[in-house]
């Protein structure tokens, strides 16, 4: 009689239904990682998934949008209300919709770029949006659980490296500079490489400054703390003035 209990178990057991596994949010394809929900599709952009994978950088293609597919599997799309978000893998949620509007799923196209550098402990992310001129979107986020900070404008931490060069070629206060720049790094500690370049359009006025600033908390958000700063040699690319990582 004592064996009962543990016979009637097993046979409950072995007749219980099994549970169909959740279908992942996430599914890799051919090119990319697609997060799919009955009310969007969003895109992993190459080269921007955190060291842990647990987050990346997404595209929303538009419903209606044309789409380009290339032979390696990869999607490119044509329209003006293309969302860009930081996306966390596991469940395929958006965590912050982006200022940028990247429309594909390679990081690089022509002169259009997303460039994405996260800190090895996947804390810190910068995320830049760059045209053939100039950076367009310069945000730092801090990232923890579930949600971010509000975004600091990285951009405006170059102005004020930039300031004593500009003033010393335009004493006048004019700044005839279109303004692009490079995050080579992200430390954990929230020290951040970057290289600030400045160029007049259609002239030969030009010249790059390496920074190193240090992003703190800041209420809510972020603030740059301005550490170090040097005026590149021509074709420096070492220390301050180092180039951002290889993408596409």
């Amino acid at each position: 009689m004592p064996a009962a209990p543990r016979l009637v178990t097993l046979a409950f057991a072995l007749i219980a239904p099994v549970a169909a596994a959740a279908e992942p949010a996430c599914t890799p394809e051919k090119f990319t990682t697609i997060c799919r929900s009955s009310e969007r599709e969003l895109r992993i952009i190459n080269h921007t998934v955190s060291p842990s994978g647990r987050y990346g950088v997404a595209w929303q293609p538009e419903t209606t949008a044309r789409r380009d597919v290339w032979d390696d599997g990869s999607v490119m799309a044509y329209g003006d209300a293309l969302a860009n978000f930081l996306v966390r893998l596991p469940d395929g949620e958006p965590i912050v919709k982006l200022a940028g509007k990247h429309f594909g799923d390679r990081s690089r196209y022509n002169h259009i770029e997303v460039s994405v550098v996260w800190s090895p402990d996947n804390r810190q992310v910068a995320i830049l949006n760059q045209s053939k001129w100039e950076t367009e979107v310069s945000d730092v986020y801090r990232v923890f659980g579930n949600g971010v900070s509000n975004p600091l404008n990285l951009l405006e931490a170059c102005k004020r490296a930039t300031k004593a060069e500009v003033v010393k070629r335009h004493p006048k206060g004019r700044d005839p500079y279109s303004l692009s720049m490079q995050v080579s790094s992200v430390h954990n500690d929230g020290t951040i490489m970057a290289k600030c370049s400045m160029n007049v359009v259609k002239g030969n006025d030009y010249f790059e400054t390496g920074m190193r600033v240090k992003i703190v908390a800041d209420g809510n958000g972020l603030k740059a703390q301005l550490i170090a700063t040097h005026l590149c040699g021509e074709n420096e690319e070492r220390g301050l003035c180092a180039n951002a990582p290889e993408g596409d």
